[in-house]
């Protein structure tokens, strides 16, 4: 609760170029992300249902939806429905605002979809996946950097 308190504050307040809604939106991902590290599956349904609520209520509810439905997948081994929502999660966004809001760069969502790749057997197709992890210089991306094969 207390972690969620925090977000709310930050995120009302800390990132420019956001609308408030956009912000909430970031806010139930963060979430979202919290509880699928924990493997809290309900938790998470909870959070991508809050999404369902509010889809296209801004540029990214929908995308973010997305990851959190195809992390919710993923975590209970539906790895089709896994990789098709989260071919359809890449948030559309100006490099300067990603690099600003650095949660979405959409790590941990990358990499998800690099692995359900990989355990489909499309190891080719999870290749830029695991390379995107490596684009740009970044201490959030670093992570993530041991899981990605080395070129």
């Amino acid at each position: 609760v207390a972690l969620r308190l925090r977000l709310a504050r930050t995120v009302g307040t800390a990132w420019n170029g956001l609308s408030a809604q956009e912000q909430l939106s970031l806010q139930r991902y963060l979430g979202g992300l919290l509880s699928m590290r924990l493997a809290d599956t309900v938790s998470l349904a909870s959070a991508q249902r809050e999404f369902a609520r509010t889809r296209g209520a801004d540029r990214l509810a929908v995308p973010l939806s997305h990851a959190l439905r195809g992390h919710l997948h993923r975590l209970r081994g539906e790895l089709s429905p896994a990789l098709d929502a989260f071919a359809q999660s890449d948030v559309s966004l100006p490099l300067a605002l990603r690099a600003h809001v650095t949660a979405l760069a959409q790590h941990a969502d990358r990499l998800a979809h690099a692995q359900t790749l990989d355990a489909l057997g499309r190891g080719a197709d999870a290749a830029p996946l695991y390379a995107s992890l490596r684009d740009g210089p970044s201490v959030w991306a670093a992570p993530y950097l041991t899981f990605s094969p080395q070129p």
